[in-house]
């Protein structure tokens, strides 16, 4: 598996799949238990990439601090257009921070796109059904689907 797919899938069973509404216990504490494991096998990679974004900032730090709050109300679209384009001119005023969050983006995607061979717990799918139809994640998915989409986190019987 892609170490962008560990990602993914860590994320999703961490912040997007609101364990707490999964009402059979047993499920609950499977989906639980395999978030755990892929949060765990996933923290390597997650400190491989900020290794490379210490070894890119440097002594940049505030400016690149500066420049990611800039790129942020740049994208705020509580704020009028006028102020968007105002941060974004001046944070690509920025040519070393530019530079600089170029390069990890490339050192972040390459190492993302790296295989990885990682073991982690697996579930059965009735599982991960279980547990999507009780967050409300999937409308009228056929098992199927689950079954492809899920394909990486599910248990072969």
């Amino acid at each position: 598996m892609k170490k962008s797919e560990l990602k993914t899938l860590a994320e999703y069973f961490g912040s997007q799949l609101p364990a707490g509404r999964i009402k059979d216990r047993e499920t609950r504490l499977a989906i639980i238990r395999l978030y755990a494991s892929l949060a765990s096998a996933y923290k390597g990679v997650a400190d491989e990439i900020e290794a490379a974004r210490v070894a890119l900032v440097g002594d940049h730090q505030e400016e690149i601090a500066k420049f990611g709050g800039l790129m942020m109300r740049a994208c705020d679209r509580r704020l009028t257009e006028e102020e968007r384009a105002e941060a974004k001119a001046a944070a690509d005023a920025m040519m070393e921070c530019v530079r600089i969050d170029a390069d990890f983006r490339e050192a972040a995607g390459r190492i993302l796109q790296e295989e990885i061979d990682v073991a982690f717990e697996k579930v059965p799918l009735e599982v991960v059904f279980e547990a999507l139809c009780d967050c409300g994640l999937i409308k009228d998915w056929p098992i199927a689907q689950v079954a492809t989409e899920f394909a990486a986190v599910i248990k072969e019987e």
